[in-house]
């Protein structure tokens, strides 16, 4: 008998799998969803063992450069994609070790390992090398590193748990992708809450506003409401020592208030030099710039 066609039946199954486009789609989104989160297992693995050594330090971009050309090339071989890994790399570092080969060698024993000695890989039971995973991961517990998070506050001790709970009941890639996630939330609240406590002295017609958090466009609506309720004619004392950061939306709001309130008979008090200090703190020179702007607009108005 002849033997059968096999190009027909390739073709045909490639005209299937290309007939579906949401097959494609959900793989392109899993691609991303894999590639965000290799990434970050990588950085944060190279982060681990930076604080368990005192050699080199790790150069972030390379490793992702590097992780992202070797990811590429095992998608063109068909294998399984690559990132850094804890276990293996905490095991060169109690091992002694202190260049980079130590990595490509613990590759080159797998390699030799896998092509030399299957049988014997294959008779290693597998709750064997989970026992041994999971005492690794044990001693990698450090818990005074956990005292330590506890001080920055309880958000961070919660995101942490929360990390190591995913990461233990579900997998790795989700546990990492909720610890990120509840660590975005936490930032995107950090910059956007602004608490404001006034006190007023009816007696002599000052108010005092104490600002805690950052004062971002998301807060001007809190911020002019409590400004607007100062009775004409009153001085109003804004302190910021508390204040993490202003933006440029809140200073020009800052400025036309004074003028408004000065029209009425009050003032407003505030140390605008600490207000430049908190203002675009990643690009000082210009921030000062639009700032300056601003005070001689105010001064101006007096």
């Amino acid at each position: 008998e002849s033997p059968p066609d096999t190009t027909a039946s390739r073709k045909t199954t490639w005209q299937a799998y290309a007939s579906q486009p949401s097959a494609s789609g959900a793989e392109c989104r899993f691609s991303l969803v894999f590639a965000f989160v290799a990434s970050a297992e990588t950085l944060l693995c190279a982060t681990a063992v930076d604080k368990m050594h005192v050699g080199a330090r790790t150069d972030y971009d390379k490793e992702l450069r590097a992780q992202g050309v070797g990811n590429m090339i095992c998608g063109g071989l068909g294998a399984l994609p690559m990132t850094g890994v804890i276990v293996r790399s905490s095991a060169n570092v109690e091992a002694g070790a202190t260049t980079r080969i130590s990595a490509v060698l613990h590759g080159a024993w797998l390699l030799l390992a896998i092509v030399a000695f299957p049988f014997v890989l294959n008779a290693i039971p597998t709750s064997v090398l989970a026992a041994i995973l999971v005492y690794t991961g044990y001693k990698l517990v450090n818990v005074q590193q956990i005292r330590k998070i506890a001080e920055f506050g309880k958000q961070e001790l919660a995101i942490y748990f929360a990390t190591l709970i995913g990461v233990v009941a579900i997998d790795l890639l989700t546990g990492v992708i909720i610890g990120f996630a509840l660590a975005t939330i936490k930032l995107v609240y950090t910059f956007t809450h602004l608490e404001i406590r006034r006190d007023y002295d009816e007696a002599n017609n000052c108010i005092d506003l104490w600002m805690t958090g950052s004062a971002t466009f998301f807060s001007i609506p809190q911020l002019s409401n409590a400004l607007e309720n100062s009775p004409f004619g009153s001085e109003v004392h804004l302190h910021v020592e508390k204040l993490d950061y202003i933006d440029h939306a809140c200073l020009e709001m800052l400025s036309s208030w004074e003028k408004l309130h000065a029209s009425t008979g009050g003032a407003l008090v505030v140390e605008w030099s600490e207000l430049v200090e908190r203002y675009d703190r990643r690009n000082q020179k210009k921030g000062e710039a639009k700032v300056t702007k601003l005070l001689a607009s105010s001064g101006d108005s007096k």
